[in-house]
């Protein structure tokens, strides 16, 4: 059996070559998408799941029309109570939280989705100085960099 994928610990990390690897190391967002353009450097997707398009990293091969997986690690995503500027930002609910000392891992619900996000405890206070809380309204977002195309 040949090796699903080859390379430094980063590269496989952060590019992964399908679902698989992206699963088997570490934590992942992953919704099913449709390819619906390439606009260089990117490629566009309808994700029903967020309930709209995401600009993607492009990769070879994709073509309009095509079936793919949206994978988007939690600590790529990042949250707010004002709608940030720029593409892949969606409104949501912070469902849940779980304090980790030097982090937290948010899992905010989307009206299709549940999306995790961990975000660093930057700042030393009580629990009044989290970026967000509780049950809060907020928005999420990720760079077009960070959202992965998977096609296995």
């Amino acid at each position: 059996m040949s090796p699903l994928q080859v390379g430094s610990p980063n590269e496989i990390y952060e590019y992964p070559v399908s679902k698989f690897v992206a699963g088997f190391i570490g934590s992942m967002n992953s919704f099913e998408a449709t390819v619906t353009a390439r606009e260089k450097p990117h490629l566009r997707l309808s994700v029903p799941a967020l309930g709209g398009d995401v600009l993607a990293r492009d990769i070879p091969g994709a073509s309009p029309g095509q079936k793919v997986t949206l994978a988007v690690r939690p600590e790529k995503v990042f949250l707010t109570k004002d709608r940030p500027d720029g593409a892949n930002a969606f409104a949501g609910r912070v469902k849940d939280l779980a304090y980790f000392g030097k982090d937290s891992l948010y899992r905010i619900a989307l009206p299709e989705a549940l999306v995790q996000a961990h975000a660093v405890n930057a700042r030393r206070g009580d629990e009044g100085a989290r970026v967000v809380d509780w049950d809060d309204a907020v928005w999420l977002s990720f760079d077009p960099s960070s959202a992965l195309v998977l096609v296995e």
